[in-house]
């Protein structure tokens, strides 16, 4: 196997899991409310919740991005 081929699927695996990972943080996003409902119910802590969803987003991205680095 060529290294061109090599960076074409490594190319390939980050474009899908940047895909895949934008779309889960659409759906997160567009349908907060009910994520939220289904971990709590107080509004202080939906707050801070609603705060850290960066980080897990971030966390979202990065864990994606590991399998693929772990299939190379």
């Amino acid at each position: 196997m060529g290294i061109k081929t090599a960076q074409k699927k490594v190319s390939l695996g980050v474009l899908i899991v940047l895909i895949l990972s934008a779309v889960v943080i659409m759906n997160i996003e567009i349908h907060q409310d009910r994520f939220l409902n289904l971990l709590t119910h107080d509004p202080d802590v939906k707050f801070k919740i609603q705060n850290s969803l960066f980080v897990f987003y971030v966390s979202i991205v990065l864990t994606g991005l590991q399998v693929v680095l772990l299939g190379i």
